[in-house]
């Protein structure tokens, strides 16, 4: 009995060993590339220093002084909070939209597949660049577009016009983006037994009741994944 239980515990140990030699590098990884620098940026942040002179430690004057005397502190969280409603009412939805239609699809599923990832990996310079051509006013194929079909009150000037500004910095953000999440959400459907689906066509589901009843319930982990990734 007790060679049992030491036979036992030396194979727990020896899976915690080996559960911890693979994790390990990561966990340095993360503490020198994100801990640490989080740690330093708080220290920093009650200390009153140019980089150059004595650093002098001031608590939370820096913060008070950030709430109450920076008059655009505020406008970037508002800001900052208006991007990332976007992403979470506009770039899930049409992401989730796009991998139900792909996971559907039963012809051409791998180029559909990576036709949307492609923005991903793409660099950012490149699509800033794209769309400041996109939105230039004079030559832009939006502003194009508007005054061909007879929409000249849609023209802007997307790229200063404090009114529409921000919509031009978040679509680029969202084009971009919407590719990461499709995975995710796609990967989620595709983890879905193909009995249910069948079972429900068989039992008169259409399409959409299929997407409603069946798929975002089970697929609601990675809804939450793609959320915190916003």
């Amino acid at each position: 009995m007790n060679q049992k239980n030491s036979k036992r515990d030396r194979a727990k140990n020896g899976k915690w060993t080996f559960s911890i030699s693979f994790l390990f590098p990561a966990f340095i990884l993360y503490t020198v590339f994100l801990i640490l620098p989080m740690l330093a940026s708080l220290y920093f942040s009650v200390l009153k220093w140019d980089g150059i002179t004595t650093a002098k430690f001031v608590g939370t004057k820096n913060f008070v002084d950030l709430f109450t005397n920076d008059r655009y502190f505020m406008k970037v969280i508002l800001n900052t909070v208006k991007s990332m409603a976007a992403g979470a009412c506009i770039q899930l939805p049409l992401a989730m939209i796009l991998a139900y239609l792909v996971y559907r699809t039963t012809r051409g599923f791998h180029f559909f597949q990576s036709v949307y990832f492609v923005p991903v990996v793409i660099s950012a310079t490149v699509i800033g660049l794209m769309f400041s051509l996109f939105f230039n006013p004079s030559f832009g194929p939006v502003n194009a577009f508007f005054e061909a079909v007879g929409l000249k009150g849609l023209i802007k000037n997307w790229l200063t016009d404090p009114g529409v500004v921000l919509f031009s910095v978040i679509m680029p953000g969202i084009w971009q983006y919407i590719g990461y999440h499709f995975i995710i959400l796609l990967a989620g459907m595709q983890s879905i037994p193909r009995e249910i689906i069948e079972s429900a066509y068989i039992d008169g589901a259409n399409s959409v009741d299929i997407f409603f009843q069946i798929v975002i319930p089970n697929i609601k982990g990675m809804i939450q994944v793609a959320l915190s990734f916003v």
